[in-house]
């Protein structure tokens, strides 16, 4: 009998055995109805949070695969040593004797049995994954990412599984012990050492970056062979290893000597790849401290000024060959003799030459060093040609990206994306700015900041020459010259431009041009789901672009200020990242703005039928317009408001999509994104057009971007904002308690909580709302806009920005920016004594708002009040979720320690006031003040200005009241405990959170969790806090009290505050007031809130004598204070405990009151 006839042989017998096993049966008929029943969930349109899975072509078989692995390497364990219990338990050695072979061709045989097994599992699952995607899935079908993420995902967990567990079972003769150390390992790769970068421990390639592109394929997969090949050659190693340890089979020493061989040479050639991807992983570290280490002469240095560039490039395959003409002017104070240009290292140098030939240079890393025979002096230019060509070396891009970051995939669900910066392959090709593909003079911003910031606007030509089938996107519109295969591109910007890109693909392209801008559109050929979405709107789309961008540009007051916007569509893996100088990131350049493949990342780009606010279908909708009166939703307002909504949504950031009242997908994960990426159009008005050129203020920049860019958006999204609970900015706001801006960018502070960006953010329209609060220039947003305006295309200077600020008001600019980085700490606002009503004014009704603020903190603080009016509200159904416009807003600057009574007059009613506290430790940060009709007494006079004195706190036990909110030192609740360790590192691993984990504000009351959880909205009673606590309905053991130390014994009225989801915006007491707030609609208004009212509350009330329970219905109780019922207390420590029995969904904790009864 032959070697390989007997391996064979012994597969078919142990592969008959197992598909005979009722074990195997039983664990593959789950898989197959586990995965089957996921396949067909997953592709269904119902869930909106799944829309990624359903459009790329990669992402369906990505998660089949990652679920199919995970699953049969569990599965592997179990069989892999059962032949080996099986052989021990029935003695089969006398057969084997009668049959002579060797210990290699023995387990080897069992090994490829095991293996064709799992085949057949796979070749199953994979036949019903192909149908679901091919019959059931948007997604473009593509039989490539099913057969690589076989072989690099499926392929080598096997092996390695089954040769981990084989080689165990040679050693240690208990196959529970066996067991236990493999399944040990699968979690421990699973949920802990896997899941981290660089994911080398990840055996299942779980975490592994792993996602297909129809255009960019894997994008990583040189990384992937070595470390996936790594485990299949270990996987070997350990199969051959136990053969060779294998002791109950006479063994030729022939065999044995191969077999050791092999296993060894296998093991090393494993290991090499391994260090070799470990290499790769970790050589950008050093790689990119060399090029801070290089750059640190040429940052001292004063760097000419680009002020013409002429690009000539040709795409060859996998490179590239560049002709570049560059005109430098030398725009400092000195003369230079020194040059330097920055070139990505990938790119070399083939000739330099300059007016008189060629030129010497030095090359060090990304720099191009040139000594000039004669210094250039202030004023005079310099032309230079340099001809270079090759690749992109990625690890010079984003220097200024802390490591973690970097390493960090992108994140979609259990799926990971591999982050790439550039591309130059045949069919694909993306260069920005960042991947420094083209010579430009000095460094680049990411190695100069914080000490030097700034950009040149210089005049762009690009000459692009493309194989036939690809499209080439760049800033202007081309011509396209030949008729040929090969095809050149030039491209003329009729502005200056602070920068240049280079995008060159199989695109499609469709064109439309409105008052003289032509708006483009560049999707991969095969992914235009998007035309037929808007086919009863195609004659209305010049209409709809106009109305938008003439409402951006009127909101923003900023005018479009290029002849072009393109939207061009980049594979999956393509990243950006938020900078510390400026908003805009990478994915959009001037003139451009490259958007997610198939949309993913984009808010509502899925534009479903029937889909307009949130997860509601067509007919929620019509019963929506229904009830607003404005009729039935045709096909024409559905497509008309979700061309609106994707438009402000992503491109203008002028409506914040309603979040999904669940962030969970199917079997309660979390589907949630890590992507930086934003896909605001605004920087194309600012940051493409402004140079603050001000290396002394170097955040200034970003903090004007961030303040004017909320021109454009409603205000009345702040309100919505503290509505729906907590978020990103007031987890920003904790962070600045602690923190300084000083701190953060001396890189002392680990951020993974919190992006830097949302700390940039906040603090810069901080600053710029303290500036204008100082100032008193009620226009000074307008003075502000016009002054930039003036200055396009040209550096502004510190001198240009103190000019601006000097004629309105005594301001000193520089030490309010200094004070403004330095300072710790934040203020926190009490609002109350509400009023709003119509006023006479002489012969004109006018309005009147008031309300009292106070600054109890030792630092200052600047409110924003927005006025939203009537008449916000409306348009034609489908008109793209209109909101109510602010059409006045005023700043107030509030000092630390001080009260103010503030009043306004306002000429239009206001449907509500918003109230935005901007940093402080208010949460919510925002919130509204409804419009109450009320009526002025008579002889009411306007009262329009503040009043300011010194803030008094009151007393505990004023006027006999005793009050403790849940955020009180007061009320306790029972420890939460936490979840045992197995089952927290198996929910991260597997994206599953508890109910109302993460959760806030209306989502977590849709999702209530099963422990006492503070839950954030601006209903409830507090002070900087407004919060309750929140638990799913119980049995009634779960209890949390309130105490309070009275002062006196007596009888008390005992009060709780019930949270009737309406408007209220502040607790009560400070002195002199009461605490009068102001309220909207009340519980029990509609079946909405009849819904969301518990029923029953059941208090345990302590006194003298003993304690009573008292149940008190709340399903017609108002909000604020509600009487529990009166209780003779004895003086000291007295408790109210509330229990988590409820005939509702959950139970609230918030505020109790004693009141003593004189």
């Amino acid at each position: 009998m032959s070697g390989l006839k007997t391996i064979t042989g012994i597969a078919r017998y142990e592969a008959k055995l197992l598909l005979r096993s009722w074990g195997f049966r039983v664990f593959s008929g789950l898989a197959l109805v586990a995965l089957t029943s996921l396949m067909v969930t997953v592709v269904m349109p119902s869930f909106g949070s799944l829309y990624f899975i359903r459009t790329l072509s990669g992402a369906f078989p990505a998660l089949v695969i990652k679920l199919l692995n995970v699953f049969q390497g569990i599965m592997a364990v179990f069989l892999a040593t059962e032949f080996l219990k099986r052989d021990r338990k029935q003695d089969t050695s006398q057969v084997i004797f009668a049959h002579p072979f060797s210990n290699g061709q023995y387990v080897l045989g069992k090994f490829l049995g095991v293996l064709s097994v799992f085949a057949l599992l796979d070749a199953a699952v994979l036949a019903i994954a192909v149908a679901v995607h091919a019959f059931f899935s948007q997604a473009p079908f593509s039989l490539a990412p099913y057969l690589l993420y076989v072989v690099l995902v499926s392929l080598p967990t096997l092996l390695f599984i089954i040769g981990l567990s084989l080689f165990l079972g040679t050693l240690i003769r208990s196959q529970a012990m066996v067991t236990l150390i493999v399944l040990s390992y699968v979690f421990i790769s699973l949920a802990i050492a896997g899941s981290r970068p660089p994911f080398a421990w990840d055996g299942f390639a779980f975490s592994l970056p792993v996602m297909y592109s129809d255009v960019l394929g894997l994008g990583n997969l040189g990384p992937l062979v070595q470390i996936r090949g790594a485990y299949a050659l270990l996987g070997l190693a350990l199969v051959m290893a136990s053969a060779v340890l294998m002791k109950r089979l006479r063994q030729s020493p022939g065999w044995t000597r191969v077999l050791g061989l092999l296993s060894v040479f296998s093991t090393v050639l494993a290991l090499l790849l391994g260090y070799a991807y470990l290499s790769g992983m970790s050589s950008g570290r050093g790689f990119r401290e060399a090029l801070r280490m290089e750059s640190r002469i040429a940052a001292e240095s004063p760097a000419m000024t680009l002020l013409a560039a002429d690009l000539r490039v040709r795409h060859a395959g996998g490179s590239i060959d560049v002709a570049a003409d560059l005109t430098l002017g030398n725009r400092s104070r000195a003369a230079l003799k020194t040059v330097f240009l920055s070139l990505n290292p990938g790119l070399r140098i083939v000739e330099l030459k300059g007016p008189a030939g060629n030129l010497p240079f030095q090359r060090k890393q990304h720099l191009v060093i040139l000594e000039t025979e004669k210094a250039i002096e202030p004023g005079e230019d310099i032309r230079l040609s340099i001809s270079y060509s090759g690749t992109i070396d990625e690890r010079y891009c984003y220097p200024d990206i802390d490591e973690t970051r970097r390493a960090t995939p992108l994140k979609i669900w259990l799926l990971s994306v591999p982050q790439r910066y550039a591309a130059i392959s045949p069919n694909f090709v993306h260069l920005t700015p960042e991947s420094g593909w083209y010579p430009r003079p000095g460094l680049p911003e990411a190695l100069t900041f914080p000490a030097r910031v700034g950009q040149d606007f210089s005049r762009y030509t690009l000459r692009v020459e493309v194989p036939e089938g690809l499209t080439a996107v760049s800033q202007g519109i081309p011509t396209i010259e030949g008729a040929g295969p090969e095809k050149t591109y030039i491209f003329q910007p009729q502005t200056f431009l602070p920068q240049l890109s280079l995008t060159i693909g199989p695109y499609d392209r469709q064109a439309i041009t409105v008052d003289g801008v032509q708006y483009g559109l560049f999707l991969f050929r095969g992914h235009d789901r998007f035309t037929a979405k808007f086919n009863e709107i195609a004659e209305e789309l010049p209409q709809l672009i106009r109305q938008l961008r003439d409402g951006y540009e009127v909101g923003l007051g900023l005018s479009y200020p290029y002849r072009q916007l393109s939207l061009v569509e980049l594979p999956i893996q393509m990243a950006a990242y938020g900078r510390l100088w400026t908003t805009a990131q990478e994915n959009l350049q001037p003139e451009i703005v490259f958007l997610s493949e198939m949309g993913v990342l984009n808010s509502g780009a899925e534009f479903r039928a029937g889909r307009g606010f949130g997860p509601a279908g067509q007919g929620a909708i019509a019963q929506m317009a229904g009830r607003m009166g404005r009729g039935e939703f045709s096909p024409k307002d559905i497509q008309r408001q979700n061309f609106n909504r994707f438009v402000q949504s992503n491109l203008m950031g002028t409506q914040t999509g309603i979040p999904m009242m669940a962030r969970r997908g199917p079997l309660g994960v979390v589907v949630e994104t890590n992507s930086e990426a934003r896909f605001e159009i605004f920087p194309q008005f600012l940051a493409f057009t402004s140079n603050l050129d001000i290396s002394e203020w170097p955040l200034l920049g970003y903090a004007m971007e961030a303040y004017l860019r909320e021109r454009a958006a409603p205000a009345v999204m702040a309100g919505i904002r503290g509505a729906l609970g907590d978020s990103g900015r007031e987890e920003t706001n904790r962070f600045l308690i602690e923190y300084s801006l000083a701190d953060l960018l001396r890189n002392t502070l680990s951020l993974s909580a919190v992006p830097v960006s949302s700390v940039l953010e906040e603090k810069g329209k901080y600053l710029m709302t303290l500036i204008r609060a100082r100032l008193g220039v009620p226009d000074f947003d307008d003075r502000l806009v016009a002054f930039l305006k003036s200055r396009r295309f040209q550096p502004i200077t510190r001198q240009d920005l103190e000019g601006f600020v000097a004629p309105l008001g005594s301001l000193d600019l520089g030490q309010t920016i200094t004070a403004w980085s330095l300072e710790k700490g934040l203020p926190g606002f009490l609002v109350d004594a509400v009023e709003t009503y119509p006023v006479v004014d002489g012969e004109k009704t006018r309005y009147q708002v008031k309300f009292r603020v106070a600054n109890p903190t030792d630092r200052e603080g600047v409110l924003k009040v927005n006025f939203v009016t009537r008449g916000g509200f409306g348009g034609r159904p489908g008109g793209g979720g209109a909101m109510p416009a602010a059409t006045d807003n005023r700043v107030f600057y509030v000092p630390a320690g001080t009260v103010k009574q503030v009043g306004f007059v306002l000429d239009q009613a206001a449907v509500m006031t918003i109230i935005d506290t901007t940093m402080s430790q208010n949460l919510p940060a925002s919130f509204t003040l409804p419009f109450s009709a009320q009526r002025a007494a008579p002889g009411v006079r306007p009262f329009e200005g503040e009043t300011a004195g010194p803030y008094v706190p009151p007393a505990w036990g004023a006027d006999g009241e005793y009050v403790v909110d849940n955020e009180d030192p007061g009320f306790k609740r029972p420890d939460a405990g936490r979840a045992n360790w197995l089952r927290r590192s198996l929910q991260k691993a597997f994206v599953i959170e508890e109910a109302g984990a993460g959760a806030t504000g209306v989502p977590m009351i849709m999702n209530p969790p099963d422990s006492w959880q503070p839950i954030i909205l601006q209903s409830f009673f507090g002070g900087f806090v407004r919060s309750a606590y929140m638990k799913k309905s119980g049995s009634g053991a779960s209890k949390v009290a309130w105490e309070a130390d009275l002062e006196q014994s007596g009888d008390y009225d005992i009060y709780f505050y019930h949270e009737g989801f309406g408007g209220r915006m502040g607790r009560g007491g400070m002195p002199g007031q009461g605490g009068a707030t102001q309220r909207g609609a009340q519980p029990g208004q509609g079946p909405q809130a009849e819904r969301m009212n518990p029923g029953k509350k059941y208090f345990l009330v302590s006194f003298e004598g003993g304690s009573e329970e008292v149940v008190v219905d709340i399903r017609n109780a108002p909000s604020g204070w509600n009487l529990i019922g009166n209780f003779r207390l004895a003086a000291g420590m007295n408790k109210v405990e509330l229990t988590d029995k409820s005939e509702g969904r959950y139970v609230l904790a918030d505020a109790v009151k004693w009141v003593f009864k004189k």
